[in-house]
């Protein structure tokens, strides 16, 4: 897996390496650097001891190369703090530059001074959503409704708990993605409604991994797809314009889907470009 993700890398540089990991003091006081901070225990989307590190992390790689920018890794915990609050809070001396895989939505973020001036948006390079998993043995689905009124479960309180909820189906609120994946394999359930990192969860599990599958049907119910791009503090807006045309390129070239798959977790195309807007500007209709 790490030799397929250096290959992909490789094709959009002829002399790129992989941008190396070094400590991070400073670190954006540093020309010909790119500090982003992840969480260190966060599969699929970011890993400090494993390897390959997370989706986010070799995001990250990817679009530092194309900077032709060292990437520099702030390891943070986010049990007590959102992620894109350490884009504010200025820890020990080190100020961080951006976060990599941030949903562009103002109900997705978790601190109100993060929808506003503080932090600038760029164009997304992707887009993710919740999926329908169900088990193998069932016969696929046309569409999402034929579910009926069978019941489909979720995570409770989450955002598709009260979409689906609000547009007629039956939910079953659960305690985790998991929770959820056991239930179908035991039968409690035919249907569950998870983020797209169930795949990568379903891929970890053998009893998962034969049991059951990502169906492809579109589950067309508003507020369950987001945008995915990269968060910049204010104080570095001038990377903005980079970023920007960056992500363009690598997604013309394609470049973003084979790191997805690289985590099993489903890639969607973009919905739209914000232009490196606030996130306050860009939701509004």
């Amino acid at each position: 897996m790490a030799r397929l993700l250096l290959l992909t890398l490789m094709a959009f540089s002829a002399t790129s390496l992989a941008p190396t990991f070094v400590p991070t003091a400073s670190a954006s006081d540093r020309p010909g650097r790119l500090s982003v901070v992840f969480d260190e225990e966060n599969l699929p989307y970011s890993s400090r001891r494993e390897r390959p590190p997370g989706l986010n992390v070799d995001l990250a790689r990817l679009i530092a190369s194309r900077l032709e920018l060292t990437l520099d890794i702030h390891w943070v915990n986010t049990e007590r703090e959102g992620l894109l609050s350490f884009l504010l809070d200025d820890d020990e001396g080190v100020s961080v530059q951006a976060a990599v895989g941030v949903p562009l939505e103002a109900m997705a973020v978790e601190d109100e001074r993060l929808v506003g001036p503080e932090v600038l948006f760029s164009e997304p390079f992707a887009s993710t959503r919740y999926v329908l998993v169900m088990p193998k043995a069932h016969a696929p689905l046309r569409e999402f409704r034929a579910i009926g009124l069978a019941p489909v479960g979720v995570e409770r309180a989450s955002v598709a708990s009260m979409r689906l909820w609000d547009s007629g189906f039956v939910v079953t609120g659960m305690q985790s993605q998991r929770s959820i994946l056991e239930a179908i394999v035991r039968g409690d359930i035919d249907y569950g409604v998870l983020w797209s990192n169930a795949g990568w969860l379903i891929h970890r599990n053998e009893r998962f991994r034969e049991a059951l599958t990502l169906s492809g049907v579109a589950l067309k119910v508003s507020g369950l797809e987001w945008d995915l791009g990269v968060a910049v503090n204010r104080e570095h807006a001038y990377l903005l314009p980079r970023l920007n045309e960056a992500i363009a390129a690598l997604r013309s070239a394609g470049a973003f889907e084979p790191i997805f798959r690289l985590y099993h977790v489903p890639f969607f195309p973009a919905r739209r470009g914000n232009n490196g807007v606030d996130l306050e500007e860009s939701s509004k209709p």
